[in-house]
């Protein structure tokens, strides 16, 4: 009676609810040509001029997009981020760029510096600036706590230009090192 539809559930609390008694998903289909999509738009004034976002599925690879309503219904589509099917996080372009001998799992490509760039800002009244932390373990999984050892590279900044090729030239690196033996409480560099 509240216009609102239920699968698995017999008082849907929201205009689409799914419940199952293990794990609810939805299932969208697709024909050859076009890729799955799920857009989500408010309702609005006859202009069509608000904004919504549409998500689409391709090949593996999931897509982001934000943009007025009006072009979302034109599949006007810009994509803001895209997450490959090998768990990358792509800014501002397609496909996975290994051009510095490694392709990175987060990656932001562009064209100008606002588009190509990164920054930390940290608001407070106090002294705490933003912190960009770069950490090694020995370990082998994740969260491993395994003691380093003397001479291990434990943070890299690297500076690489295109030369012309398939693969980068390397032009500068900053790099910090143990030195000495670590302990407990004690990681000389």
């Amino acid at each position: 009676s509240a216009g609102n539809v239920g699968i698995g559930s017999a008082i849907p609390t929201g205009k689409l609810d799914v419940a199952t008694g293990g794990n609810a998903y939805i299932n969208l289909g697709q024909d050859s040509d076009n890729p799955k999509v799920v857009m989500f738009r408010s309702t609005g004034n006859a202009s069509n001029t608000h904004y919504g976002a549409e998500l689409q599925f391709l090949t593996g690879d999931f897509a982001f997009s934000n943009a007025p309503a009006a072009d979302l219904g034109s599949h006007s589509f810009t994509e803001r981020f895209r997450i490959t099917s090998d768990g990358k996080l792509l800014v501002g372009h397609t496909s996975s760029n290994d051009s510095a001998n490694f392709a990175p799992v987060f990656q932001i490509e562009g064209t100008d510096s606002t588009d190509s760039s990164m920054s930390l800002i940290r608001n407070g009244d106090n002294i705490h600036p933003p912190y960009l932390t770069f950490g090694k373990s020995r370990g082998t999984s994740n969260g491993a706590d395994t003691i380093v050892a003397d001479g291990d590279n434990i943070g890299s900044i690297d500076f690489w230009g295109a030369d012309g090729s398939t693969a980068w030239g390397q032009a500068a690196k900053i790099i910090a090192s143990i030195d000495g033996t670590p302990g407990s409480n004690v990681t000389p560099g």
